[in-house]
């Protein structure tokens, strides 16, 4: 029977529509009208005027979509980045909200999942993540795929504030702090890596010092980049690992257009990069390897044994984290050298849109991006001369 009498005297109208429809389910308060409704459900199951069932997601097959049709699509994202993303879902987001029904997250789950990623929630286990910022806005991103997709009506995560963990606040902005260097620490740190490491290593510093680049900016540096006529360098390349045989190539590219760039440099780097390379010549002539223009500013040998192969990502790390262990100098981070370089160059009054364009990107709210496009050259050297002239001390 379509059509029951409840016990409050009200009737249930339930039609079955078809197998791919939703049933067909209203209430009436008499059974003259239950019969009317039902007829009319059955005309329009006649006539083909049914709603098709919604197919019900879970929140990992929506995060597999939003991954292959729209995070990896139309945004540019470096391989590391991409590993990392995966390691949050993996480890955080998904172990938390992958089983669940899309249309059964609702904002009171949503209120708790942020809590317990920001505070933790020992009865499930959950430790508090001092990137839980991340974790929901990649969870945002993926609800939000989810609504334009009319998978879900809306996203509760967009009705909520985020919370904030005044530690966590009060910790990352002690790192921030610590990311700027004093041109004491740089020169102890010089000395040591040098005296423990040798010349390409002490290069190596300088060069990450003198211009404010990434690692992955300057890894990939071959000779021919090096203009030394002109004393510029180009930055334009990065390195891809090879998964399978864990190689990396350099090929064209970067993060953003912004940091594919030529910055000056100054005379002393100019005469420490000649001075490294003739010590590389020869060192790669007593294991038979001719010196190009191809040939990358900075190798080591791999841990199966393939020599002048470009630098592992935690080269640089865990030689200043050895330098720490071993003579107590600061600890220091490649990147908070861009930070320190950013810093000095603020700090002696250049102009914002120079800044900009040397380093290619801006590190922090204070600097905001402007056109690289419209820059005088002649600023730009002009910028590091004072520069260099503030760093005098430390012989770069």
């Amino acid at each position: 029977m379509a059509i029951k009498k409840l016990a409050d005297d009200k009737y249930k109208i339930n039609v079955y529509m078809g197998a791919n429809a939703s049933r067909f389910v209203q209430y009436a308060s008499t059974k003259q009208e239950a019969e009317i409704i039902e007829a009319e459900a059955k005309l329009a199951k006649k006539k083909g005027e049914v709603k098709q069932k919604t197919k019900s997601y879970t929140f990992e097959e929506v995060y597999q979509m939003w991954w292959s049709n729209d995070y990896t699509v139309y945004r540019h994202h470096e391989e590391i980045t991409l590993d990392r993303t995966k390691d949050l879902f993996r480890l955080h987001i998904l172990p938390q909200i992958g089983h669940m029904q899309m249309n059964k997250i609702t904002i009171d789950f949503a209120e708790k999942l942020q809590f317990s990623w920001a505070f933790g929630d020992k009865k499930r286990n959950i430790s508090p993540y001092s990137g839980y910022k991340k974790l929901i806005s990649y969870t945002k991103q993926v609800m939000r795929y989810a609504e334009r997709k009319e998978i879900v009506k809306r996203n509760p995560f967009e009705l909520l504030q985020l919370p904030i963990n005044a530690e966590f606040k009060k910790q990352a902005e002690q790192r921030r702090k610590e990311k700027f260097y004093s041109k004491e620490t740089i020169k102890q740190s010089l000395h040591f890596m040098r005296k423990h490491y040798g010349l390409q290593e002490y290069t190596l510093l300088a060069l990450t010092y003198s211009i404010g680049a990434g690692k992955g900016e300057i890894y990939p540096l071959i000779w021919k980049d090096i203009d030394f006529d002109n004393m510029t360098i180009q930055l334009e390349h990065k390195l891809i690992k090879n998964k399978k045989t864990g190689i990396r190539t350099r090929i064209q590219g970067s993060k953003n257009k912004h940091r594919l760039r030529d910055i000056p440099i100054s005379p002393e780097l100019v005469a420490l990069l000649k001075e490294w390379k003739m010590e590389q010549f020869r060192q790669l002539q007593e294991v038979g390897i001719f010196q190009s223009n191809e040939q990358f500013l900075f190798t080591y040998t791999t841990q199966k044994g393939l020599i002048n192969q470009p630098l592992h990502p935690d080269y640089l790390n865990n030689k200043l984290d050895r330098l720490e262990l071993k003579y107590g100098v600061p600890h220091i981070m490649p990147h908070g050298l861009r930070h320190t370089y950013i810093s000095d160059l603020i700090n002696s009054d250049i102009s914002e849109s120079i800044v900009q364009s040397l380093v290619g990107h801006v590190e922090g709210s204070n600097v905001t991006r402007k056109s690289y496009t419209h820059y005088d050259p002649e600023k730009q050297k002009d910028a590091l001369r004072r520069l260099n002239e503030e760093r005098r001390s430390i012989g770069l």
